[in-house]
């Protein structure tokens, strides 16, 4: 339609079903509703997908997107500190060696995955009255996966990787407003654990702790969570989602998902990609009108981001992340036990 005066005419068009004021107030009241009253037919921990990663890489979206016909019980964060009082115990990164058999935190983590877990910060997201499937989401739990797999090989394990600089540009801007410090680096917590130190960390132990810039200790926070699990674990054993690649490839990457997971996704998971998280701050990119895969790069200096990429160096992250926005797939292997 045109306007000989004004040019072409933008035809109104209504915004997707689930931006509608209606359907979120719908969305609402469900959660209000089914976050405390539901039943969870599922206590096989084959029956429940665990959705990890850095904090502010993705993880609600990925989590949200694999449930997105809102037929699995949604679990939200259990591990997140000071929440939930059956992980108070756990460090905020917590470590265990796979054959670590404690019952102080076997039973905990056993209760979440078989679906017993109850809790009104864990389940306060969920959209459902029924399931016999799960989705646990968590940014606290990167530490544990290799735990995970060896004693309940049965659960499937989506690992959310996101560039650094985009990683440490969302959680520096949460640090300055967030009372609980869960944006803070605190890499003491990491260095008081011993045994992942003699596992894992013991060739960066004197570089961690030297650490004094903001940049370097972000960026060491986000190696030390993303390289213990790649360490531990082959391709098969976890499937790992490069957050840039699927906002920008979906169709290469969601059948990439379908296939670790043993099932099909119905096409209209696509146009669902749209959707922002539950969780999306209003100071993040999407809020704001700006691309999440490359908005990070206008708040840093070439001096910064040098020194970021020289500590992913270290660790051999570099082969995947560099100060660039695309990352490298094939640096994974290389990562990866076995590869």
């Amino acid at each position: 339609m045109t306007n000989s005066y004004l040019g072409p005419v933008q035809v109104a068009r209504r915004p997707p079903v689930w931006r509608r004021p209606m359907y979120r107030a719908v969305q609402r009241a469900q959660r209000n509703l089914w976050g405390r009253v539901f039943i969870d037919l599922g206590s096989d921990p084959g029956d429940t997908l665990y959705v990890t990663g850095s904090g502010r890489s993705g993880t609600s979206w990925v989590a949200e997107l694999l449930n997105h016909r809102n037929n699995q019980r949604y679990m939200f964060e259990p591990l997140t500190p000071p929440h939930v009082p059956q992980f108070a115990h756990f460090v905020r990164g917590q470590y265990l060696r796979p054959e670590e058999q404690d019952p102080v935190y076997r039973e905990p983590i056993e209760r979440m995955l078989r679906g017993s877990l109850r809790h009104h910060w864990v389940d306060h997201l969920n959209c459902v009255p029924f399931a016999r499937r799960r989705v646990i989401k968590d940014v606290y739990a990167n530490l544990l996966l290799g735990w995970v797999h060896a004693n309940f090989p049965m659960v499937k394990i989506v690992f959310v990787i996101r560039h650094p600089l985009a990683v440490m540009t969302s959680r520096m801007r949460l640090a300055e407003v967030d009372r609980h410090r869960r944006f803070a680096p605190e890499l003491d917590r990491f260095l008081k654990q011993d045994h992942l130190m003699a596992d894992h960390l013991a060739p960066y132990e004197d570089a961690i702790r030297s650490t004094t810039t903001p940049p370097e200790q972000y960026a060491f926070w986000w190696c030390v969570e993303n390289f213990v699990p790649l360490r531990q674990l082959r391709e098969g054993e976890l499937h790992v989602v490069l957050y840039e690649r699927l906002l920008m490839e979906p169709e290469e990457e969601i059948p990439r998902i379908a296939a670790y997971l043993g099932r099909e996704f119905d096409p209209s998971i696509y146009p669902k990609m749209r959707r922002r998280s539950r969780t999306t701050g209003y100071r993040s990119a999407l809020q704001q009108g700006g691309d999440p895969s490359t908005d990070w790069m206008r708040y840093w200096s070439a001096e910064d981001k040098r020194k970021v990429i020289t500590v992913l160096a270290r660790f051999g992250l570099d082969a995947v992340y560099t100060d660039r926005p695309t990352p490298r797939p094939e640096g994974l292997a290389s990562l990866m036990q076995g590869g």
